[in-house]
């Protein structure tokens, strides 16, 4: 070559040079201000097109939890997100070793997957595929080049290439944590907004009930939770009891808790039989609720008049009846299956319970007995029985007041495991 081309030559490579350094400056530049994750993916793909001059660019990001790379881009494909083990592929390879792979001819490397041109249609020749590192050195995916439109992929190219992947790794990361923060606070907000619902529906009180002195409380272990508690008026001398608790806590369990307890409420405007009542409600959560996932319910109607209790109790815990006339416990056994576990059960009225004056029934969620201290004891019902007859000379609101206390003392800094909700009944006389 003489020496006036070689001199021409070496300017315009000097003027690439100069060129992409400007490109590398001003990329770094944009990744360094507050951008979107989707605006920084689309700003690495204009770059790094313009600069490797490449026929198509992808980029894989790690997921974590499933082990598997995942095309967070593919630029110049109309296929959609494409998924594989962190371990398959050239892309796989590269993540997991953390060293790049410039191949010339793709087909002649036996490493390379064929999957994604068969589904596609396109044929890979030339490839490049770098690992991307976050600021702490964690590689969180790999950038892919196919088909260098001029030759192949030079020495150079890998140099430029490896550039862009480590400021491309910094802004990802940070752009996935804000993602991720983002995300996060809009499931606060849903949550909040469904913790406001749960509330709503939920009593804020005991009622007010001539010759009875009832007191309540539910308290979740999350933001919102599966137990059921609500009071229904039958009439001026019948008062209805509803406690109850679905499978598992959290939002799902919530959810779960508000179909059932519309179904109830719809129900109980036309069954006022008890047993058909829990066999209505237990084939409709049959139907509503998902695979695995049940509830226990009890249900009863109270009469001032008479101070009896009627009652159907579907594999809840057994409600406690304190004798105020000897000082002992009894306690109401359940009557059935909880709901949702078969279709087509049949429920039986429980044993009537005919009150005493001052008799006290208790009604609570496995929440209390089963909180479980430190050292992994439960709390039970044999401590929840000796607070109930300390105090049974005190009002409702009392006597559930040092049950709480006792189970806070009991679990000292211990966090509550599960929701806990319970109902206290005193038996005082009509006035």
């Amino acid at each position: 070559m003489p020496e006036k081309n070689k001199k021409r030559a070496s300017e315009r490579n000097l003027t690439k040079k100069l060129k992409d350094l400007i490109s590398l400056l001003d990329v770094t530049r944009l990744l360094s201000s507050d951008m979107s994750l989707p605006n920084i993916l689309q700003t690495m793909f204009q770059t790094t097109n313009h600069i490797m001059n490449c026929d198509r660019y992808s980029l894989f990001i790690y997921d974590e939890e499933k082990d598997e790379l995942y095309s967070r881009i593919a630029l110049g494909s109309e296929a959609e997100e494409i998924r594989f083990q962190a371990d398959k592929g050239i892309a796989g390879n590269v993540f997991k070793t953390g060293k790049l792979i410039n191949l010339k001819d793709c087909y002649a490397d036996p490493r390379f997957n064929r999957e994604v041109d068969l589904k596609t249609g396109y044929r890979t020749k030339s490839l490049l595929c770098v690992p991307v590192t976050s600021f702490d050195g964690k590689r969180i995916g790999v950038i892919q080049l196919l088909n260098k439109r001029r030759g192949v992929f030079t020495p150079y190219d890998e140099y430029l290439l490896n550039l862009l992947a480590s400021h491309l790794g910094v802004a990802v990361q940070r752009a996935i944590l804000m993602e991720n923060y983002l995300e996060k606070q809009k499931l606060e907000s849903e949550m909040n907004i469904a913790y406001k619902i749960q509330a709503s529906l939920t009593p804020d009180g005991a009622p007010v009930y001539s010759g009875l002195d009832i007191a309540c409380f539910s308290k979740q272990c999350e933001s919102t939770g599966g137990d059921y508690l609500d009071f229904v008026v039958v009439d001026e001398s019948k008062l209805g009891i509803v406690i109850g608790d679905v499978t598992g806590h959290g939002l799902g369990a919530s959810l779960l808790m508000l179909v059932a307890r519309s179904t109830f409420r719809v129900l109980i405007e036309d069954i006022h039989d008890m047993p058909e009542l829990a066999a209505r409600m237990n084939n409709r959560i049959v139907q509503d609720f998902s695979q695995g996932r049940s509830m226990t319910l009890f249900f009863g109607i109270l009469n001032n008049q008479n101070n009896t209790l009627k009652y159907v109790n579907c594999g809840h815990d057994d409600p406690l009846w304190y004798h105020a006339e000897d000082g002992t416990v009894s306690y109401l056994a359940q009557s059935g299956l909880s709901l949702g576990m078969l279709p087509g059960v049949v429920y039986k009225e429980g044993e009537e319970c005919k009150l005493k004056q001052n008799d006290i029934l208790v009604f609570y969620t496995d929440g209390i007995t089963e909180a479980m201290n430190r050292e992994k004891e439960l709390f039970g019902n044999a401590r929840l029985e000796a607070v109930i007859k300390k105090h049974a000379a005190g009002n409702s609101a009392a006597i559930q007041k040092q049950v709480r206390r006792s189970i806070a003392d009991f679990l000292q800094q211990e966090k509550q495991q599960d929701d806990m909700t319970m109902i206290v009944i005193k038996a005082t006389g009509r006035e």
